[in-house]
């Protein structure tokens, strides 16, 4: 059978292209069905299975390093169960830095990272204080929220922030109204009380989290 040299050039870029795409661990979507093949071993040994743990703490002080590391040195690791359904099988797993507004400058906060030896998955220890993939502390941005729903200036909240500005305000407000406002609404949820727990009771996640990702809540309750 005779094959030409077209075919065989476009038979080497399909692959290729397929072979780049294994090596970053996407997905291929076929021209000729409307599914998609997942590249399954490349995805389970290349993304990170990052599972975030909220902890909420009676005692705790507020936002600095010391106050978060005291809320790690007193929490039980062996009482947390992970998603796959085990307890007590968490070690420690590193650290990464999560930059926060605060009235004191923009301060970098040392997060802990445990890993479960049942899964393997990663779990990165958030305190209550903070939300996921922001900088702004939850307290900032409840104060925002409900000055915009009491139709009062922001200006006690900059000027007890210095570090947030009005584009920060119109993004905290524009996130409320389009993910939040009406969700808070439909079951019955105001700002006054506890929202975090609330959140995850009904949510699974914490007040304000917009990006998807999986979020437990973890109550410390000495």
């Amino acid at each position: 059978m005779n094959i030409s040299s077209d075919y065989l050039k476009k038979v080497f870029f399909v692959l290729l292209f397929v072979c780049e795409n294994l090596k970053k661990g996407k997905r291929i979507e076929s021209t000729h069905h409307s599914r998609f093949y997942p590249l399954r071993a490349l995805e389970i040994n290349q993304v990170p299975n990052i599972i975030m743990i909220t902890v909420y703490w009676k005692k705790s002080k507020g936002f600095s390093q010391k106050n978060y590391d005291e809320i790690i040195i007193n929490l039980d690791f062996h009482k947390i169960t992970c998603p796959c359904g085990q307890t007590g099988q968490f070690i420690k797993h590193g650290k990464y830095i999560r930059f926060i507004k605060t009235p004191e400058g923009l301060i970098p906060l040392e997060i802990k990272r445990l890993k479960c030896q049942a899964c393997l998955k990663t779990h990165a220890l958030l305190p209550e204080f903070i939300v996921p993939y922001s900088k702004i502390l939850l307290n900032d941005q409840l104060s925002i929220i409900k000055s915009n729903e009491k139709k009062i200036s922001y200006e006690s909240v900059m000027l007890s922030n210095p570090l947030i500005d009005v584009d920060n305000i119109s993004y905290v407000i524009k996130q409320y109204l389009s993910h939040w406002k009406e969700k808070l609404f439909s079951f019955g949820i105001n700002l006054n009380q506890k929202i975090t727990q609330s959140c995850f009771s009904f949510f699974k996640k914490q007040f304000m989290q917009i990006k998807r990702g999986s979020n437990i809540l973890f109550l410390q309750t000495t």
